[in-house]
């Protein structure tokens, strides 16, 4: 203190004046401040987006793979229980030797076609239907609540854990059928009702209880009688409005034929849809049926049994030789059907290449947006798509590769790799797996 207070004024003033900051130092020390700040609350936010957009991407996709595992899951189930039987002569009825046979029914091709004989859905449009459909029968024990004479309600043959059902799966474009009906009050305006339209790409999976499946019902549909012209005759007992070997599938459907076909002899037979939402925003399916490597025409070939990704173990001509009289008209099944279509009869394919693509919800709002102007039309995206396979390098040709795909395929249309395509571009992710038919029992 005392050689303080000895300083020289000058020195005494200049040392006080060092205790505090000043104007300007604390204006820089606030501007960097807020300069930090500013930039921990933005890399904040940026992670906070991140963190949400995983989240919800994760979460959308996980119904997609919890949708696709159950699907794939029943399809490596599917049976057609092949037996073998004397195969006649259609001009002598001597018997030639055995072959393969079934009463149950293994189909797969494109949704929609053009044939209107042989629609499942009634349709013809790949934009409704984009992609793929299959139809088959598996021991999954599915059966249905009836009413007994009590009025209560009880599981029949449930006792019957592998009892054959019908299963399916097909993509439609449409809006959600399954709202309950108190909050769909106007259906003929639909504008109107509480909740507004949502028009999305769905994953509908049928299952049909297994005492509803024609193929064992008590009038068995393939047991009919033909004239020698193949056309069903009104002799037979009963009259059947079933013709095609594809019609299980319709009423599987609820798209039976009118119901004045319909006689008293078919009153099992309702007009009842047994589709129901599996996942949403599945925008593709992409089946195809092959064989194990080894057993290929060469490494990379996909075509041994199908140049059009469909199979059919049950065509039209095998469907009638299974009738009670077969035409005259109905020579030897090797001379009616083409050499992969006798592959194809009445045996499963060991293993199906099973692809379908996904979209996250914000695609599919952006898409129904999009849509509104055209009366909620479905886009155009997958017509004329994967309608021939010949090569693995061509089917990912056509799928498209995702770190740089063709604005042709598929990811290139829904991606809007190029921005020309007519829709938005869309998140998405591709699931693919081989699944192994346990029960094809595959033979040459």
């Amino acid at each position: 203190m005392m050689l303080l207070n000895n300083l020289p004024p000058v020195m005494k003033n200049h040392h006080q004046s060092r205790s505090a900051f000043t104007l300007v130092e604390v204006v820089v020390s606030s501007a960097l401040i807020v300069a930090i700040l500013g930039l921990l609350l933005a890399s904040v936010d940026q992670t906070r987006r991140v963190v949400n957009s995983t989240t919800n991407r994760i979460t959308q996709f996980q119904a997609a793979r919890a949708g696709f595992d159950a699907m794939t899951r029943n399809l490596s189930q599917a049976t057609l229980n092949t037996y073998w039987d004397l195969d006649m002569d259609s001009t002598t009825g001597n018997p030639t030797g055995y072959r393969r046979q079934s009463d149950l029914h293994f189909v797969l091709r494109k949704a929609a076609q053009k044939n209107a004989d042989d629609q499942f859905f009634g349709s013809a449009d790949e934009t409704k239907y984009p992609t793929h459909t299959i139809f088959f029968q598996a021991p999954i024990g599915m059966t249905s609540l009836v009413e007994t004479g009590s009025a209560v309600q009880a599981r029949q043959y449930r006792s019957l854990s592998n009892l054959l059902s019908v299963v399916g799966y097909y993509i439609v474009w449409d809006e959600d059928r399954f709202l309950p009906k108190f909050i769909t009050p106007d259906l003929a305006n639909p504008d109107k009702n509480l909740v507004p339209r949502r028009y999305r790409y769905r994953l509908m999976e049928v299952m049909q209880p297994g005492e509803a499946m024609m193929v064992y019902n008590n009038i068995n549909y393939t047991n009919l009688k033909f004239d020698n012209n193949g056309n069903v005759t009104t002799s037979s007992t009963p009259a059947s409005p079933f013709k095609l070997p594809t019609d299980w599938v319709r009423v599987a459907t609820g798209k039976l034929p009118p119901a004045a076909q319909l006689t008293t002899a078919f009153p099992t037979i309702k007009q009842q849809d047994n589709s129901r939402i599996l996942a949403e925003n599945i925008v593709a399916m992409i089946i195809l049926p092959k064989l194990a490597e080894k057993d290929r025409t060469a490494p990379d070939a996909l075509n041994d049994l199908t140049d059009n990704f469909e199979y059919d173990s049950r065509p039209l001509p095998a469907f009638q030789s299974q009738a009670q009289v077969v035409p005259a008209n109905l020579k030897n099944l090797a001379n009616v059907l083409s050499p992969k279509q006798l592959k194809q009869l009445h045996q499963l394919p060991p293993i199906l290449q099973v692809t379908m693509v996904a979209i996250d919800e914000p695609s599919a709002v952006k898409l129904h947006d999009y849509t509104k102007g055209n009366a909620f039309a479905p886009p155009t995206w997958c017509q004329g798509m994967f309608k021939t396979v010949t090569n693995i390098a061509d089917f990912q040709k056509e799928l498209g590769d995702p770190s740089g795909p063709a604005s042709d395929s598929l990811i290139g249309h829904i991606s809007n790799v190029d921005n020309k395509q007519p829709t938005p571009r869309m998140n998405y992710r591709v699931f693919t797996t081989d699944v192994i038919l346990r029960n094809s029992k595959w033979s040459k």
